[in-house]
């Protein structure tokens, strides 16, 4: 964790504030102190392109405290990516409780991945987050990772509750003020 009286407290002032989204591999255990759970690194940055001095700050103190941080130019097409990849196949997953490779080898759930990314792109292109890569290239870096166990089917099989309203509400919610298919 961070200690909220250390480097972090220090590089960013009382009264300053820059807002960030957590991935759901992190967690607050209390005011200042963020904890890092399995996750390579974690991305920071600011939707409106200001605050490049706060944000580096923020980051360079995150990494002299251990935490792989990075500052990103465009954090919220950050965002979009992964709920482009995760907001289709980690429900799916858990629902089928499969693992992604028996998900990408089955025509009809392949099919159905393939049209909720689909709908997932064209939403993105109207709120100006074109995602520029195409379906079957990332279902080929999908492929590449193997059988693996998408952390929504992960959590199901330890007894954790699923959070599906958040990952699919938002998304459907979004897409009908848009005139979009909803996934």
């Amino acid at each position: 964790g961070v200690d909220p009286g250390g480097a972090l407290a220090r590089a960013l002032p009382v009264g300053r504030v820059l807002g960030g989204v957590a991935h759901v591999g992190s967690r607050v255990e209390a005011p200042g102190v963020v904890r890092l759970m399995k996750q390579d690194r974690m991305l920071y940055g600011d939707p409106s392109g200001g605050n490049a001095a706060l944000l580096a700050d923020l980051v360079g103190a995150l990494q002299a405290g251990g935490i792989p941080a990075e500052a990103v130019a465009d954090i919220r097409m950050e965002v979009w990516l992964k709920l482009w990849g995760n907001s289709n196949m980690n429900p799916l997953s858990a629902l089928s409780r499969a693992d992604m490779q028996a998900m990408l080898e089955d025509d009809g759930v392949r099919g159905l991945v393939e049209a909720m990314m689909r709908e997932m792109a064209a939403i993105g292109a109207r709120i100006g987050l074109p995602i520029g890569q195409s379906i079957p290239d990332r279902l080929v870096v999908t492929r590449r990772l193997g059988a693996f166990r998408t952390s929504m089917l992960q959590d199901l099989e330890a007894g954790r509750r699923l959070e599906l309203g958040p990952v699919l509400g938002c998304l459907v919610d979004l897409a009908r003020h848009l005139g979009e298919p909803a996934p």
